[in-house]
């Protein structure tokens, strides 16, 4: 194969790969935000605040779609982070979920956020305010304790892995 050549297949698969994410993006992005909307108040209303500006975009049906969402490939990255940042916590369904569920949710996030895991890095490289300060952090912990108790921000303890067990005369 001639060298010409080789670069005519590598061009005729990158149209093909690039062509082919635009035309299947419209249906890889949510259709439009779901219309449920929780209104009431998940931790306190200054707590609410800070998970408006740093959760609700990828754990809510009110996440802002700006205009690089749009374009592949970012779309589909995108729009799977927001899928399973939905489907883990969504607090659009906040009502719905139990007291001790909620507890455990917001455990959960709470431990995410202390270990940096949330947001997503590449998420605070786009939004930098999403990332929350010290003092916030300390507020939030305050707020989340007066609400639903110490507990809440306990760290979970690691599971230990359970060693094989060894059979006598092996």
């Amino acid at each position: 194969m001639t060298r010409k050549t080789k670069w005519m297949i590598a061009a005729g698969l990158a149209v093909a790969v690039v062509g082919g994410s635009m035309g299947g993006s419209a249906w890889i992005l949510p259709e439009a935000n779901p219309p449920l909307r929780y209104t009431g108040v998940i931790i306190t209303p200054r707590a609410d605040d800070l998970l408006r500006r740093g959760c609700f975009d990828c754990h809510s049906n009110e996440t802002r779609w700006p205009v690089y969402t749009y374009i592949p490939p970012f779309s589909v990255l995108i729009a799977r982070h927001v899928a399973k940042g939905r489907k883990d916590l969504n607090f659009s369904k906040w009502e719905g979920k139990t007291a001790k569920n909620k507890a455990h949710k917001i455990r959960e996030s709470y431990n995410l956020l202390v270990k940096k895991k949330m947001p997503l890095k590449t998420y605070s490289w786009l939004h930098p305010d999403a990332s929350f300060s010290e003092a916030e952090m300390g507020m939030l912990k305050q707020d989340i304790v007066a609400v639903y108790g110490e507990k809440a921000v306990a760290p979970f303890k690691k599971k230990k892995k359970k060693k094989p067990a060894v059979k006598p005369g092996t």
